[in-house]
């Protein structure tokens, strides 16, 4: 894993909607991508999200077919899948909540989930 590519906070009282999550792929995740990434728009993107009606929205299901990207297919109604379980610790959570091998996250089954030192994501 190389890290974070992008870290977007919505701004207090904004509604996320299609064209709102539309706006952050183009205007910030895909340049992010380019700039952190050479090369990896190019080579292909495997991305992920539920099924949240924004994600699956027909103005994000386009602009995600217009780039070509792969989609990971998300099961409906399976809360131990959710994308934000696959991103890095982040600082204020607890030991628990950090993974250091993602592939064990999937298996949906906690003795197999991998723990580690928050630290060690970063380095």
């Amino acid at each position: 894993m190389n890290g974070v590519i992008l870290r977007w906070p919505v701004p207090i009282g904004t509604t996320i909607n299609a064209q709102y999550y539309k706006k952050v792929l183009q205007d910030k995740l895909r340049p992010a991508i380019r700039k952190k990434r050479p090369g990896l728009l190019e080579s292909g993107i495997l991305f992920h999200h539920d099924n949240a009606p924004v994600h699956t929205a027909r103005a994000v299901t386009d602009v995600l077919a217009g780039y070509k990207w792969e989609l990971l297919e998300h099961p409906r109604y399976s809360p131990d899948l959710a994308p934000s379980a696959l991103l890095p610790c982040h600082a204020s959570w607890s030991q628990d909540m950090c993974f250091d091998n993602i592939s064990l996250m999937s298996l949906g089954n906690s003795s197999s989930k991998s723990f580690t030192n928050r630290q060690n994501l970063y380095s």
